[in-house]
C-alpha cells in the first residue's frame, strides 16, 4: 500500500513552510525505497509555491478573498470571505478530507493554525489516520494556546512548535509537542544566474499583493532621499544597493513600471528585483530589511537583520512585534523620513547593529526544523514498514 503525504496549510507563508519540509521528507523517503506520494493542500489559496516546486496539487482549492488572514482578527475579511463562499467551501475541503478516515498509510501534516489542524481531525479524530500539526502561526510570545486548541492537540500523533518557550509553556499539557528547531528558516538556497553585486544591501519586502505596489511606491521614494543623504552627507563610502524579493505570481510589469517611473535615474543600477527563490542568498549577503511581509520579515531576523516596518496600525503587526520584539523597528504608516533616519542610524551605530541582530537570533532560535520534522515524519512511516 502506497504511502500518502498530504499537507494542509493555510496561507502562502504556510505554503512555503511545508515546501521545506516536503524537499527534506522527499529525500528520505527516497532513500529508503518505500512508496510514497506527497501533495500539498492549500487551504486558502491555489498553492503557487507549491506550483513552483513541482509539488501536486490535492482537494478543493480556490484563493479567498482575504487570503487566509480572516476571523474574529479581521471582521471585514471574514465578511468578504463569508460572501465568497466560505462555508460551503470549508464544507467541501473536510467532505474531501473524509475520504481518508481509517487510512493508517494517510498522513496529514497540519502547518500554520488551528484551522488546518481544525480540518485534519475534524472527521479522522480517534481513526487510524496519522495527523501532525506544525503551529508556525502561533507562539506563547503573542498568545497563550486556548483549551480548545490544546485538546486538538492532543489527538495528534505529534506537535512541532516554533520556539523554545512554546514547548515549555506546552510540555507539561501535552506529552506529544517537541521544540527541535524552527522550520520558518529552512529556505533553500538559490544564487542568481545573473552577475548581482550586493553591497550594504538593504532587502525590500513589499508585502501582500493586493498592497505591494502601493508599498512599493513609498519605498522607491525613500530610496531616492537616503541615497542622496548618504551622497551628499557622506555617510558611507559604499552606497547601499536593494533586492526587491517578490513572489513570482506578483505584477511583475506593474512593478518594474513603477520602479522605472519612480527611481532616480542615477540610483537604477543599484536595485535588483528577485524573485523570492533567491531569498535566502540575499539574507546570507544583505545589512538590513524594509519589510511588510510576514514569514519574510520573520526569516529576515532568524538571520539576524534587523527589520524596519511601516506600523500599518493593524493586529497583525502588532502581533509580529510581540514576536520579534527590538528585531522589528516600527515607524508611522509611510513616514518616509523616519523610515530614513532609522536606516541611518543602523548604518552608523554597529554596536545597535550588533545588538539587535543578536536578539534576533534569540528570539527565531536555530534553523534545522525542517530537516527534524521531516526526520520524524520519516521515521513514522518507515517504523510501521
Amino acid at each position: 500500500m502506497d504511502i500518502k503525504f498530504i499537507f494542509l496549510s493555510n496561507g502562502y507563508g504556510e505554503d512555503t513552510i511545508s515546501t521545506y519540509i516536503i524537499r527534506e521528507l522527499d529525500k528520505k523517503l527516497k532513500k529508503s525505497g518505500v512508496n510514497f506520494e506527497i501533495f500539498g493542500f492549500p487551504l486558502v489559496n491555489t498553492g503557487e509555491k507549491y506550483k513552483e516546486n513541482n509539488i501536486n496539487i490535492i482537494g478543493p482549492v480556490k484563493t479567498l478573498k482575504s487570503a487566509g488572514i480572516s476571523g474574529l482578527f479581521n471582521f471585514k475579511n471574514f465578511i468578504l470571505d463569508i460572501k465568497d463562499g466560505l462555508f460551503s467551501f470549508i464544507l467541501n475541503q473536510l467532505n474531501f478530507l473524509s475520504n481518508y478516515k481509517n487510512k493508517p498509510n494517510i498522513y496529514l501534516v497540519a502547518v500554520g493554525d488551528i484551522y488546518p489542524l481544525f480540518l485534519s481531525i475534524f472527521k479522522n479524530k480517534l481513526s487510524k489516520t496519522n495527523v501532525v500539526f506544525i503551529p508556525t502561526a502561533k507562539s506563547y510570545k503573542t498568545e497563550p494556546f486556548n483549551l480548545l486548541e490544546i485538546y486538538f492537540m492532543s489527538l495528534v500523533n505529534a506537535n512541532f512548535v516554533r520556539d523554545e518557550l512554546t514547548y515549555l509553556k506546552l510540555k507539561d499539557k501535552l506529552n506529544n509537542v517537541y521544540f527541535v528547531g524552527n522550520p520558518v528558516l529552512d529556505l533553500d538556497y538559490i544564487k542568481p544566474n545573473e552577475n548581482i553585486y550586493l553591497e550594504n544591501n538593504i532587502i525590500i519586502l513589499p508585502g501582500r499583493k493586493d498592497s505591494c505596489l502601493k508599498n512599493l511606491f513609498y519605498f522607491t521614494k525613500s530610496i531616492n532621499i537616503l541615497l542622496n543623504k548618504i551622497t551628499n552627507e557622506n555617510i558611507l563610502n559604499v552606497l547601499p544597493t536593494f533586492s526587491i524579493i517578490i513572489p513570482e505570481f506578483y505584477p511583475i510589469k506593474e512593478i518594474n513600471n513603477l520602479i522605472e517611473k519612480e527611481l532616480e535615474k542615477e540610483f537604477k543600477q543599484r536595485v535588483y528585483i528577485l524573485s523570492d527563490k533567491y531569498y535566502r542568498y540575499v539574507l546570507e549577503n544583505s545589512y538590513l530589511v524594509w519589510g511588510q511581509a510576514g514569514s519574510g520579515n520573520e526569516q529576515a531576523a532568524g538571520y539576524k537583520l534587523p527589520v524596519i516596518s511601516f506600523n500599518e496600525n493593524n493586529w497583525y503587526r502588532k502581533r509580529q512585534k510581540k514576536l520579534l520584539n527590538n528585531c522589528l523597528i516600527l515607524i508611522e504608516q509611510y513616514n518616509i523620513e523616519k523610515l530614513v533616519n532609522e536606516t541611518i542610524i543602523l548604518f552608523k551605530d554597529k554596536d545597535k547593529y550588533k545588538f539587535i541582530g543578536l536578539e534576533c537570533y534569540k528570539e527565531m532560535g536555530p534553523l534545522g526544523g525542517a530537516i527534524n520534522i521531516s526526520n520524524y515524519l520519516a521515521n513514522l512511516v518507515l517504523h510501521k514498514n
